[in-house]
């Protein structure tokens, strides 16, 4: 039987996926439980409030009744006007002399610079290892989405994962509970496809709003007309509804349009518009395949037809003249 590997004695986790970084964490303290039954060698350590004398009294203590004691010390690096640059320099000078039975892990919630003195430390002790966890995004999102779903004995279909990608605004946290719950829904028994996601996931309205915006601008009819129907068959959408997010839409578009017509970027839009990154992005590039004047054209229409169905006009028959509108060619 191939020996067990050994847990490295200094580890560091940095990066803005939090949610990964906690997974991680969460198995390094399992693994250590198996070990160690008892609890009493394990120490969690808020670095922005602690001292190196404290932070030694931990580590340097002999564990009792197992090989070594674990110690996790969370946002080591000082934050913003901090106090703390000394207990970072004092950290660094300790690192080298982590007593043999000592175990410790040490996370940052934001990635580390390379020149970070911190990162170089820890590097060149023995028994080391660092890890940098990125938010994934876009194609590496769905990827990710795609490998958790087999991780937990299910699948996704590649256009599936790319509409919950698109929906949950590039948060991993979301995304595995999407991914649990959907799964759930087809008991393992099949791959997760488009329409479970749509169905069960609140946030992917937003994405076919946006696919059929998309449709509209590219005056794909079949398409604007397919998604349009994805938008009302979900739970508890009426057509009022519908419209109202396709008012919106077009409002952030152009919004959007005239940020970017005044020498804008995404940054401005998200700052602007007081939207995520993920719907800046996307509000960016739709905005940038129409003119200023068809945008306040369709949104002028889209007023006229709000009082049409205020009015008492056919809530659906108005979003298909709409739709059929705006893709004539």
């Amino acid at each position: 039987m191939a020996a067990k590997k050994k847990a490295p004695q200094l580890v560091l986790l940095h990066g803005d996926d939090e949610f990964a970084i906690t997974e991680t964490v969460n198995k390094a303290k399992a693994a250590y439980q198996k070990i160690d039954t008892s609890g009493l060698n394990f120490s969690e350590i808020d670095g922005q409030k602690t001292t190196i004398g404290q932070l030694r009294a931990v580590t340097d203590a002999m564990p009792f009744l197992a090989e070594a004691r674990l110690t996790l010390v969370r946002d080591v690096l000082p934050k913003g006007k901090s106090k703390k640059q000394s207990f970072l320099n004092d950290l660094l000078d300790y690192l080298p002399n982590l007593p043999p039975a000592s175990q410790l892990i040490l996370v940052e919630t934001k990635s580390i610079p390379k020149n970070s003195r911190l990162l170089k430390q820890v590097a060149k002790h023995p028994e080391h290892e660092i890890k940098l966890f990125s938010v994934p995004k876009g194609t590496e999102l769905q990827n990710w989405i795609v490998r958790r779903a087999k991780s937990r004995g299910g699948s996704f279909t590649p256009r599936a994962a790319a509409v919950l990608a698109n929906a949950i605004n590039d948060d991993p946290r979301v995304a595995a509970q999407e991914i649990e719950k959907l799964l759930l829904y087809t008991k393992l028994e099949r791959p997760v496809d488009v329409a479970d996601v749509e169905l069960h996931t609140p946030a992917a309205s937003n994405a076919n709003i946006f696919e059929y915006v998309d449709a509209l601008g590219g005056r794909n009819a079949q398409k604007a007309f397919r998604t349009l129907q994805t938008l009302l068959a979900q739970p508890g959408q009426e057509p009022i509804q519908v419209f109202s997010m396709i008012v919106r839409q077009y409002r952030l578009l152009l919004l959007a349009r005239e940020v970017l017509d005044k020498g804008g970027n995404d940054q401005d839009i998200i700052r602007e518009l007081k939207v995520a990154p993920f719907v800046a992005g996307k509000l960016s590039g739709q905005a940038r395949r129409f003119r200023i004047e068809t945008l306040e054209r369709i949104y002028r229409r889209l007023l006229e037809l709000d009082i049409a169905m205020k009015s008492g006009s056919n809530h659906a028959t108005v979003l298909d003249t709409l739709t059929a509108g705006l893709t004539v060619r």
